[in-house]
């Protein structure tokens, strides 16, 4: 089955809660999934790098030329109060893990601490 981002993205915005659940990997793995493309599992949200790339995805070390896109997956590293880092998708207007965030950073301990992170795209 291609990839199909529309239906990830569907998916993602249909299962978003009003706040954190912490379970953003799993929120986003499922999303793409119903786009068409299976993930291998990780423990942690900062670890799916990896499973992306095997999957076809392009790592790119910040914003992409020409700005975020639909389908973009952003997987950052984790800092002291949130080890197992953080996972979420563009939806063309906003970032998407387990909730509808306010921006990039999915919370204050991330506006914050800002960690490293990478930006995934399927062709």
């Amino acid at each position: 089955m291609p990839w199909n981002v529309d239906n990830a993205v569907a998916t993602l915005q249909t299962n978003a809660r009003a706040s954190s659940a912490g379970y953003c990997a799993r929120y986003v793995r499922d999303a793409i999934g119903a786009g068409g493309i299976a993930l291998q599992r990780t423990r942690d949200a900062k670890d799916y790098g990896t499973s992306l790339v095997a999957a076809g995805f392009t790592r790119y070390d910040a914003m992409p030329e020409g700005g975020y896109k639909k389908g973009d997956v952003a997987v950052m590293q984790g800092f002291t109060s949130s080890p197992a880092g953080h996972m979420q998708m563009f939806d063309g207007s906003v970032w998407i893990s387990d909730f509808k965030q306010n921006g990039f950073w999915a919370g204050p301990g991330y506006r914050t601490h800002k960690p490293a992170f990478k930006i995934y795209r399927h062709p």
